[in-house]
């Protein structure tokens, strides 16, 4: 196993979620309610980055979205970023073209 950082983390897993209709349905309402707190969403070239400007607000939100959304997408990476200075915190999902897709679909929403 390698430590490199520099190192392709995207295999080929399915995009798919794991979640059951009714899970998902909930699931979904729960993250409208987090991704309010958004300031920002800029489009990357393998996924998105959402900009939180609350970070004592947020954190916790974010790392309770991060266990969340890990057990039910597998196929996503997700890279948590805080801003020196005590500036804002960035949620970045990258994945390969057709994450990228969910990613618009299911969290970006109304945001850009």
């Amino acid at each position: 196993m390698s430590n490199s950082l520099n190192e392709d983390l995207n295999v080929d897993l399915p995009v798919v979620c794991s979640l059951s209709p009714n899970e998902l349905n909930k699931r979904k309402d729960e993250n409208a309610g987090f991704f309010k707190e958004c300031a920002q969403v800029v489009e990357l070239a393998d996924g998105y980055a959402f900009r939180f400007d609350k970070v004592e607000l947020a954190a916790g939100p974010i790392l309770e979205f991060i266990k969340n959304e890990r057990e039910c997408c597998r196929f996503l990476r997700f890279e948590l970023v805080f801003e020196p200075d005590l500036g804002p915190c960035w949620l970045r999902l990258r994945g390969n073209q057709d994450a990228r897709e969910f990613i618009r679909a299911a969290f970006v929403g109304g945001h850009i």
